[in-house]
């Protein structure tokens, strides 16, 4: 997370939580009432947090099963091994709000290759995210099951 503050009494504030920011104008009477800064980002945060949360959601719904599908093969396959560090089962469905969409478009495993490595680029770094031979077999699993939902 990171924090940018303009001149009083106009704050803004800077939240990146993934790839997603968002800049607010804190209310110039958080400042003149003695409320803190770190309470202002603190709440900014938590909303920022709940509408990327209603997001995932949203297309959690719209897509149904395919949604977890998705999370059950990046969870399997574990690209950048977070899963085995942290033991969390639905650490990627953040990645899956995001990889889901594109899809449509995809008319290859190599498509999907493109957009998998990218969304892990883009949320974790590309050091984080490495090779992007690393994600040819999970790529793969999941265009198989594109191709299962989208014939339905």
């Amino acid at each position: 997370m990171s924090y940018k503050f303009l001149a009083y009494p106009f704050p803004e504030i800077t939240i990146r939580w993934g790839d997603e920011e968002q800049s607010r104008h804190l209310p110039s009477e958080a400042v003149l009432l003695g409320h803190s800064a770190a309470e202002a980002i603190r709440q900014a945060g938590r909303e920022f947090r709940k509408q990327a949360r209603d997001e995932r959601l949203r297309i959690k719904r719209e897509y149904g099963a395919i949604f977890d599908d998705i999370s059950t093969l990046l969870y399997a396959e574990d690209p950048i091994d977070v899963t085995r560090a942290i033991g969390a089962t639905h650490e990627y469905d953040r990645e899956v709000g995001t990889i889901l969409p594109p899809l449509r478009s995809c008319a290859t495993a190599e498509d999907v290759a493109e957009v998998v490595f990218e969304e892990f680029v883009r949320r974790f770094t590309a050091d984080v995210a490495g090779a992007k031979e690393r994600y040819g077999q999970v790529s793969q699993q999941i265009w198989e099951a594109w191709q299962r939902y989208s014939e339905k």
